[in-house]
């Protein structure tokens, strides 16, 4: 579903965020080479480039660049 999205609107996956609050988002997120973001308040590591408690923070976090 990510590369068909990719394909169809010319995103490039590689300065993308697939955001998600599970770890089957997390690997689809590395599978298709995008950034990642884990978004709960459980401190699991998926793997993941970043991890928020919420999507405000997350936001934040791409807006300061971190």
């Amino acid at each position: 579903m990510i590369f068909k999205a990719a394909e169809k609107f010319n995103i490039e996956l590689k300065n993308s965020w697939v955001v998600g609050d599970s770890k089957s988002d997390i690997q689809a997120g590395i599978n298709a080479g995008c950034k990642t973001a884990l978004v709960n308040d459980l401190n699991n590591n998926y793997g993941q480039d970043l991890t928020c408690k919420n999507l405000l923070e997350f936001v934040n976090s791409i807006l300061k660049g971190e």
